[in-house]
């Protein structure tokens, strides 16, 4: 568009809808990575954006924002990751002109109400307290620690004190520079035309002015911890919990490397299906779990490999050591023609399925996107899958794969599974609050 806003169409006449998904860089996720700033506020600040989107504008309130939605037989909304922010929705053909021209009002008009900002906190607040009561949300804040240190990627969800600090005027600082139509992509799937489109466009969100104050620049690479020279257990301890949720991995390549779909074929056979080695060990013949999988995570600037599941408390160690067994074997072992065939199809099929949908088409160009994959990619996922072979399939688990390098965290009852897990190595004791066990000013 002539405010450099970039658009991508993809036509779907299937039927009388629009999905559509407009993403923009994280403004103070990038100055974090920059500055080092801390990330807990970073978080609290971009989520309030995101979350509070809707929350009222100079001439509609959030009542009045909702209800139009609804009569436009539409829906929209905001997420606030690491890397981006994303505004998607979805509404009927016939009433995207004025779709439009209310998500204009909402990026260029917001005032965030302080009525509204103070519920959120309070809402978010209480989430927060809710959210450190499950143990795959200890397990994750724990483990994105271990893995990231103090990059914002290793801050999962700020502390109830910083948002109950946060105040509407940061929250509109952010907002004055955050959508910037240079650095955005919209996408749209579904059933308009490209010309009926551009005009739409041109009236709406193409006059999206860009913010007075420049964003900032891509952010610095920073170094993450460097990988443990040998396996590392943490466990947070829970005391009376019947079950430990596990998660064992480490950093490893990002979406855009060219061994991804050799790395993501092999994991398939390791974790993904339902027949796959993981989940065949530990829930069919072991019986240690109703479920267990691995995959790989992207970010914008690494990639992550990982496995988790939720075992009951006496069978912890038998468990990490049937995983890390899995992980040394199919690294060092390979895997077999069927699995193979099977690995394939799944993903390929899998894909296809996802595809059949606009919402899912949408969601996928723009991850893409984000992750700085051409669109045009979307078409080569099956094709690029089945291109590989058993060989290099092999080659990418012993290349990327490193069971010496793993960190495994475990959330449950100390008093009942530390000792069991020094087998493997040198064991580290979190309290629930993100305290080291005996150094209670670390976290």
């Amino acid at each position: 568009m002539a405010n450099g806003l970039k658009v991508v169409l993809v036509e779907d006449r299937r039927l009388p809808f629009i999905k559509t998904r407009l993403l923009f860089p994280n403004v103070i996720a990038s100055e974090a990575k920059q500055s080092h700033g801390d990330a807990d506020r970073f978080i609290a600040v971009s989520d309030a954006l995101a979350d509070l989107f809707k929350s009222g504008t100079s001439k509609r309130d959030s009542a009045k924002i909702e209800s139009e939605l609804a009569a436009l037989g539409a829906s929209l909304g905001a997420s606030a990751g690491k890397d981006n922010i994303m505004i998607g929705g979805s509404v009927l053909t016939e009433t995207a002109t004025p779709y439009f021209e209310l998500l204009t009002e909402i990026l260029t008009d917001s005032v965030f109400p302080e009525k509204e900002a103070a519920l959120w906190r309070v809402n978010t607040v209480e989430e927060l307290k809710d959210e450190r009561t499950m143990p795959k949300f200890l397990r994750d804040e724990r483990w994105s620690r271990e893995l990231f240190g103090d990059h914002p990627y290793g801050t999962i969800a700020p502390k109830p004190e910083t948002i109950k600090d946060l105040k509407r005027e940061e929250i509109l600082e952010l907002y004055r520079r955050q959508y910037d139509p240079r650095q955005g992509t919209l996408i749209i799937v579904g059933d308009i035309a490209k010309g009926r489109l551009k005009k739409l466009l041109n009236s709406t969100v193409g006059k999206l002015p860009p913010p007075l104050r420049r964003s900032a620049a891509p952010p610095l690479r920073r170094n993450f911890p460097p990988p443990p020279s040998q396996r590392k257990i943490v466990v947070v301890d829970r005391p009376g919990s019947t079950q430990s949720s596990i998660i064992v991995g480490h950093r490893t390549i990002k979406r855009t490397d060219p061994d991804y779909y050799r790395l993501v074929v092999l994991n398939a056979v390791l974790g993904t299906t339902f027949d796959s080695r993981l989940n065949r060990n530990l829930r069919e013949e072991k019986g240690y779990t109703y479920g267990i999988g691995s995959g790989l995570e992207a970010f914008w600037e690494t990639g992550v490999f990982r496995a988790a599941a939720d075992v009951r408390t006496e069978v912890t160690a038998d468990a990490l050591k049937e995983i890390f067994s899995e992980i040394a074997k199919i690294r060092e072992s390979g895997i077999e023609p069927d699995e193979l065939d099977l690995a394939r199809n799944y993903l390929a099929g899998s894909d296809a399925i996802r595809l059949g949908y606009q919402d899912q088409v949408a969601e996928k160009l723009a991850v893409y996107r984000a992750l700085g994959l051409p669109s045009k990619e979307i078409n080569r996922f099956r094709e690029k899958i089945f291109a590989v072979t058993k060989g290099r399939a092999q080659a990418a688990g012993r290349k990327y794969l490193h069971p010496e390098h793993l960190t495994g965290v475990v959330v449950g009852d100390a008093a009942k599974i530390a000792e069991f897990l020094t087998v493997f190595g040198e064991i580290v004791i979190y309290n629930q609050d993100g305290t080291k066990r005996g150094e209670p000013n670390e976290t």
